[in-house]
Protein backbone atom coordinates (compact mmCIF):
# COMPACT_ATOMS: atom_id res chain seq x y z
CA UNK A 1 0.00 0.00 0.00
CA UNK A 2 1.15 3.07 -1.32
CA UNK A 3 1.77 6.28 1.73
CA UNK A 4 -0.35 9.40 0.73
CA UNK A 5 0.13 12.96 2.33
CA UNK A 6 -1.06 13.49 5.44
CA UNK A 7 -2.44 16.62 4.65
CA UNK A 8 -4.99 15.02 2.71
CA UNK A 9 -6.94 13.67 5.50
CA UNK A 10 -6.29 12.53 9.21
CA UNK A 11 -6.79 9.03 10.02
CA UNK A 12 -8.06 7.74 13.52
CA UNK A 13 -6.42 4.38 14.33
CA UNK A 14 -9.83 2.06 15.14
CA UNK A 15 -8.59 -0.41 17.70
CA UNK A 16 -10.30 -3.29 18.61
CA UNK A 17 -12.53 -3.97 22.24
CA UNK A 18 -10.08 -5.36 25.16
CA UNK A 19 -8.92 -8.95 24.91
CA UNK A 20 -10.31 -9.24 21.22
CA UNK A 21 -7.39 -10.50 18.68
CA UNK A 22 -7.61 -10.40 14.96
CA UNK A 23 -7.89 -13.50 13.14
CA UNK A 24 -8.22 -13.20 9.45
CA UNK A 25 -9.12 -16.17 8.96
CA UNK A 26 -12.86 -15.30 10.10
CA UNK A 27 -14.62 -13.55 7.53
CA UNK A 28 -17.85 -13.29 9.88
CA UNK A 29 -16.43 -11.33 12.44
CA UNK A 30 -15.64 -7.21 12.72
CA UNK A 31 -12.52 -6.03 13.61
CA UNK A 32 -10.83 -2.87 13.84
CA UNK A 33 -7.99 -4.20 11.56
CA UNK A 34 -10.71 -4.40 8.41
CA UNK A 35 -11.93 -0.78 8.53
CA UNK A 36 -8.17 1.00 8.10
CA UNK A 37 -8.02 -0.86 5.24
CA UNK A 38 -11.18 0.89 3.22
CA UNK A 39 -9.89 4.05 4.89
CA UNK A 40 -6.08 3.92 2.84
CA UNK A 41 -7.87 3.54 0.28
CA UNK A 42 -10.56 6.44 0.64
CA UNK A 43 -6.98 8.51 1.01
CA UNK A 44 -5.53 7.06 -2.40
CA UNK A 45 -9.06 8.04 -4.25
CA UNK A 46 -8.72 11.69 -2.71
CA UNK A 47 -5.18 11.88 -3.36
CA UNK A 48 -6.12 11.36 -7.02
CA UNK A 49 -9.22 12.88 -8.55
CA UNK A 50 -9.66 16.02 -5.34
CA UNK A 51 -12.50 15.98 -2.66
CA UNK A 52 -15.22 16.72 -5.35
CA UNK A 53 -14.25 14.52 -8.59
CA UNK A 54 -17.91 14.94 -9.23
CA UNK A 55 -17.12 19.27 -9.92
CA UNK A 56 -21.12 20.99 -10.29
CA UNK A 57 -22.24 17.39 -11.37
CA UNK A 58 -25.09 15.44 -9.63
CA UNK A 59 -22.10 12.68 -9.90
CA UNK A 60 -19.01 11.62 -11.49
CA UNK A 61 -20.36 9.43 -14.19
CA UNK A 62 -22.76 12.27 -15.70
CA UNK A 63 -19.68 14.63 -14.77
CA UNK A 64 -17.65 12.24 -17.48
CA UNK A 65 -20.26 11.72 -19.72
CA UNK A 66 -20.67 15.64 -20.02
CA UNK A 67 -17.19 16.33 -20.99
CA UNK A 68 -17.25 13.36 -23.32
CA UNK A 69 -19.98 15.18 -25.15
CA UNK A 70 -18.56 17.96 -25.14
CA UNK A 71 -15.09 17.12 -26.66
CA UNK A 72 -17.03 14.87 -29.46
CA UNK A 73 -19.59 18.21 -30.17
CA UNK A 74 -15.92 20.25 -30.64
CA UNK A 75 -14.85 17.63 -32.80
CA UNK A 76 -17.80 17.27 -35.11
CA UNK A 77 -17.71 21.60 -35.51
CA UNK A 78 -13.80 20.82 -36.33
CA UNK A 79 -14.51 18.14 -38.79
CA UNK A 80 -12.88 15.61 -36.68
CA UNK A 81 -14.97 12.93 -37.36
CA UNK A 82 -13.46 9.01 -37.85
CA UNK A 83 -14.73 9.16 -40.87
CA UNK A 84 -13.49 12.73 -42.14
CA UNK A 85 -10.07 11.37 -40.64
CA UNK A 86 -10.06 8.63 -42.83
CA UNK A 87 -10.47 10.37 -45.89
CA UNK A 88 -8.13 13.33 -45.07
CA UNK A 89 -5.42 9.91 -44.48
CA UNK A 90 -6.99 9.09 -48.45
CA UNK A 91 -6.32 12.57 -49.72
CA UNK A 92 -3.12 12.66 -48.11
CA UNK A 93 -1.65 9.31 -49.53
CA UNK A 94 -3.56 10.60 -52.95
CA UNK A 95 -1.39 13.97 -52.78
CA UNK A 96 1.99 12.61 -51.66
CA UNK A 97 3.31 15.10 -54.33
CA UNK A 98 1.97 17.80 -52.65
CA UNK A 99 2.05 17.42 -48.83
CA UNK A 100 5.05 15.19 -48.93
CA UNK A 101 7.28 17.22 -51.61
CA UNK A 102 9.36 14.48 -53.43
CA UNK A 103 12.34 15.40 -56.35
CA UNK A 104 9.30 15.04 -58.83
CA UNK A 105 7.57 17.78 -57.01
CA UNK A 106 10.68 20.23 -57.15
CA UNK A 107 10.85 19.28 -60.30
CA UNK A 108 7.07 20.76 -60.88
CA UNK A 109 7.76 23.89 -59.50
CA UNK A 110 11.36 24.50 -61.52
CA UNK A 111 9.39 24.10 -64.54
CA UNK A 112 6.40 26.79 -62.94
CA UNK A 113 9.18 29.54 -62.42
CA UNK A 114 10.43 28.69 -66.05
CA UNK A 115 7.13 29.07 -67.32
CA UNK A 116 5.49 32.19 -66.47
CA UNK A 117 3.47 34.09 -68.95
CA UNK A 118 3.13 37.55 -69.12
CA UNK A 119 0.13 39.42 -70.37
CA UNK A 120 1.76 41.19 -73.22
CA UNK A 121 -2.17 43.63 -73.36
CA UNK A 122 -2.83 44.66 -69.96
CA UNK A 123 -6.23 45.53 -69.85
CA UNK A 124 -6.68 49.21 -67.83
CA UNK A 125 -4.90 52.45 -68.35
CA UNK A 126 -1.71 52.82 -65.90
CA UNK A 127 -1.46 49.17 -65.63
CA UNK A 128 1.69 46.85 -66.39
CA UNK A 129 2.00 43.11 -66.01
CA UNK A 130 5.55 42.02 -64.38
CA UNK A 131 7.43 42.84 -62.06
CA UNK A 132 6.90 45.85 -59.41
CA UNK A 133 8.04 47.37 -56.43
CA UNK A 134 7.30 50.59 -53.84
CA UNK A 135 10.00 52.87 -54.53
CA UNK A 136 9.76 56.51 -52.48
CA UNK A 137 9.47 59.77 -55.05
CA UNK A 138 11.88 62.67 -54.60
CA UNK A 139 9.71 64.74 -57.00
CA UNK A 140 6.19 64.60 -58.40
CA UNK A 141 5.57 62.13 -60.12
CA UNK A 142 2.68 61.07 -62.62
CA UNK A 143 2.03 57.98 -63.94
CA UNK A 144 4.27 56.49 -67.31
CA UNK A 145 6.99 58.22 -66.40
CA UNK A 146 10.60 57.01 -66.04
CA UNK A 147 13.02 57.51 -63.42
CA UNK A 148 16.43 56.76 -62.16
CA UNK A 149 17.39 56.55 -58.39
CA UNK A 150 19.13 60.02 -57.17
CA UNK A 151 22.11 60.11 -54.05
CA UNK A 152 19.50 59.96 -51.45
CA UNK A 153 17.64 56.78 -52.51
CA UNK A 154 14.86 58.44 -54.07
CA UNK A 155 13.12 58.32 -57.59
CA UNK A 156 13.80 61.25 -59.94
CA UNK A 157 12.78 62.29 -63.43
CA UNK A 158 15.13 60.74 -66.21
CA UNK A 159 16.46 62.90 -68.62
CA UNK A 160 18.60 62.15 -71.52
CA UNK A 161 20.37 65.65 -71.11
CA UNK A 162 22.63 64.00 -68.86
CA UNK A 163 24.51 60.65 -67.92
CA UNK A 164 23.80 61.58 -64.58
CA UNK A 165 20.22 61.58 -65.00
CA UNK A 166 19.95 58.49 -67.28
CA UNK A 167 20.11 55.75 -65.70
CA UNK A 168 16.35 55.07 -65.61
CA UNK A 169 15.18 51.45 -64.17
CA UNK A 170 11.43 52.17 -63.05
CA UNK A 171 8.25 53.44 -64.55
CA UNK A 172 6.01 54.87 -62.41
CA UNK A 173 2.39 53.61 -62.55
CA UNK A 174 0.05 56.03 -60.59
CA UNK A 175 0.65 59.59 -59.17
CA UNK A 176 3.17 59.92 -56.31
CA UNK A 177 3.66 63.18 -54.68
CA UNK A 178 6.91 64.22 -53.71
CA UNK A 179 8.41 62.07 -50.45
CA UNK A 180 5.94 59.76 -50.98
CA UNK A 181 5.82 55.92 -51.47
CA UNK A 182 4.29 54.37 -54.76
CA UNK A 183 4.74 51.58 -56.86
CA UNK A 184 6.78 51.41 -59.71
CA UNK A 185 7.43 48.71 -62.79
CA UNK A 186 11.00 47.48 -64.01
CA UNK A 187 12.38 46.06 -65.84
CA UNK A 188 10.24 43.13 -67.55
CA UNK A 189 6.82 44.89 -67.34
CA UNK A 190 4.55 45.25 -70.03
CA UNK A 191 3.00 48.34 -69.66
CA UNK A 192 -0.21 50.50 -70.68
CA UNK A 193 -0.90 54.40 -70.87
CA UNK A 194 -3.82 54.89 -72.99
CA UNK A 195 -1.99 58.37 -73.65
CA UNK A 196 0.55 57.01 -76.10
CA UNK A 197 0.40 57.41 -79.23
CA UNK A 198 3.77 54.68 -80.11
CA UNK A 199 3.77 55.15 -84.30
CA UNK A 200 6.57 52.14 -84.92
CA UNK A 201 5.38 49.31 -83.76
CA UNK A 202 8.40 46.99 -82.35
CA UNK A 203 10.97 49.41 -82.77
CA UNK A 204 12.90 51.04 -79.72
CA UNK A 205 11.47 53.77 -77.29
CA UNK A 206 14.03 55.92 -76.04
CA UNK A 207 14.10 58.17 -72.65
CA UNK A 208 13.53 62.30 -73.99
CA UNK A 209 15.67 65.17 -73.80
CA UNK A 210 12.46 67.70 -74.14
CA UNK A 211 10.63 66.12 -71.51
CA UNK A 212 11.92 65.32 -67.72
CA UNK A 213 10.47 61.60 -67.33
CA UNK A 214 8.98 61.30 -70.66
CA UNK A 215 10.02 58.90 -73.72
CA UNK A 216 10.26 59.13 -77.57
CA UNK A 217 10.38 57.22 -80.60
CA UNK A 218 13.06 59.48 -81.63
CA UNK A 219 16.91 59.19 -80.57
CA UNK A 220 18.31 61.58 -79.10
CA UNK A 221 21.24 63.63 -81.09
CA UNK A 222 22.41 66.54 -79.52
CA UNK A 223 26.29 66.81 -78.05
CA UNK A 224 26.08 65.21 -74.75
CA UNK A 225 22.79 63.77 -75.17
CA UNK A 226 22.60 60.02 -73.79
CA UNK A 227 20.75 57.11 -75.60
CA UNK A 228 18.93 54.82 -73.29
CA UNK A 229 16.69 52.68 -74.71
CA UNK A 230 13.47 52.68 -72.35
CA UNK A 231 11.33 49.36 -74.35
CA UNK A 232 9.93 48.27 -77.17
CA UNK A 233 6.88 49.38 -78.59
CA UNK A 234 4.02 46.53 -78.95
CA UNK A 235 0.89 48.60 -79.54
CA UNK A 236 0.01 52.28 -80.07
CA UNK A 237 -0.63 52.16 -76.01
CA UNK A 238 1.51 49.36 -74.84
CA UNK A 239 5.34 49.04 -74.43
CA UNK A 240 7.62 46.55 -72.94
CA UNK A 241 9.39 48.37 -70.69
CA UNK A 242 13.10 47.15 -70.33
CA UNK A 243 15.47 49.86 -69.81
CA UNK A 244 19.16 48.82 -71.44
CA UNK A 245 22.06 50.03 -68.21
CA UNK A 246 24.65 50.42 -70.94
CA UNK A 247 24.46 54.00 -72.05
CA UNK A 248 25.73 55.28 -75.11
CA UNK A 249 26.76 59.16 -75.03
CA UNK A 250 26.00 61.29 -78.52
CA UNK A 251 29.31 63.44 -79.27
Amino acid sequence: MASYPSAVVTLRTVENKNGVVYDAEKTTVLYAEDENLPNAEIVAIETELGTNPKGAKADVKTRLNDVDSAITGKQDSLGFTPENIANKKTTLADNSDTYYPTQKAVKTANDLKQNITLDASPDADHSADGPKTSLVAGIALVAGEVCYMGADGKMEKGDADAVANAFCFAMALATIAENDAGVFALPGCFVRDDSWNWGTLGQPVYLDTATAGGMTQTAPSGTDDVIQIIGIAITADIIFFNPQLIQVEHV
